[in-house]
Formats: structure tokens, sequence, C-alpha cells
């Protein structure tokens, strides 16, 4: 079957139409490779219609378990994220007390600061561990401030000047701590 579809894609590129007669052969060609291309399509579908329908039966059976466990991850994530950085910021928040008390010494503060319980940015269990890593977020507070070249709300360009150290303004900025699986 190939030689027969190379000899006729070897005809179309060949043919140049200025007559009645190379037109009737064009179109005699035309329906040849349409038959072809009608039968290899045919015979495709043989074989892959089948596989198609596997597929099918296999995302329906592996899906709902799937989405209850992804379901179940964002879960987790959304409260892991919560806790560490709610306890993260209740350290920052302690330290930057400690630093602003004028009347303590530095000698103290370092003491202080020395006994402020540190949030562990990883857990370890038997089935693996979770870090923890700062990811710095933003959501929009007030569009009428926000410059026009970002009025698109393209999260790319934000998130690159964000990187950069670039705050914009009707932009709230805040880090979260995200779980990232490692073994």
């Amino acid at each position: 079957m190939d030689k027969e579809i190379t000899i006729i894609s070897t005809e179309a590129r060949n043919i140049i139409i200025t007559n009645q007669e190379q037109l009737t052969f064009a179109s005699s060609k035309r329906e040849e490779a349409k038959k072809k291309l009608k039968q290899i399509t045919e015979e495709k579908d043989k074989v892959l219609k089948p596989l198609k329908e596997a597929v099918k039966a296999e995302n329906a059976r592996w899906s709902p378990m799937e989405t209850i466990l992804e379901d179940a991850i964002e879960i987790l994530n959304t409260g892991m994220t919560k806790y560490m950085t709610d306890k993260r910021n209740q350290e920052l928040e302690e330290e930057k007390k400690i630093l602003a008390d004028k009347r303590t010494k530095v000698e103290t503060k370092i003491d202080k600061l020395a006994e402020v319980e540190k949030v562990e940015n990883k857990v370890s269990t038997d089935v693996g561990s979770t870090s923890f890593v700062e990811v710095k977020c933003f959501a929009v507070e007030d569009i009428a401030k926000v410059p026009n070249e970002y009025l698109l709300i393209d999260e790319v360009a934000i998130r690159a000047s964000m990187k950069a150290g670039v705050e914009i303004t009707g932009i709230k900025y805040w880090i979260e701590q995200r779980p990232r699986s490692g073994r």
C-alpha cells in the first residue's frame, strides 16, 4: 500500500493543470487519494477504536479514586500551609517585638531571640518527608491602583516583578509556607 500512496503523492505533486484532460486526470487522482485515505482511516480505526475504548474504561475506573486523593491532598496542603504560615508569622512577630524593645540590652535580646521557638521547616515520617518553602504570593486589593501595564493581570509579569523585588501598587503580597514532598 505504501508504494501506491507514494505514486499518488508523486503524481499529485507533478501535475500542472492547464487543460480539461489534466483536470480529469487530477480529479481521478484526487478520488483515488480519497479512497486510499478512507481505507487507511478505516484500518487505523479498527485498531485504535478498541484501544480508545479501553483507555476510556480505565480512565473511568481510576478517575474517581484520583479525584478523591487529589482533593485530600489539596485539603491537607491547605491546612499545612495555613498552620506553617501562622507559626512562621508568630515566630517573626515575636522576634520583631524582642528587637523593637528599646529598653532591653543587646545581649539580653540575643538571649531572648535564642529562646524563641523556631518553626521546623521539615517533617519526616516513615512514609516520606515534607519540607516547607517560602512562596511569595499576591492578590489584587484595589484594581484602580494597579498600573496600566498590569491591568490584564498578567500573573507572569507580576511574578517577574515580584522576583525582581518590585512591588506594584494595588497588589497585596505575602509569604506562605507550602509543602513539598521529598524522599
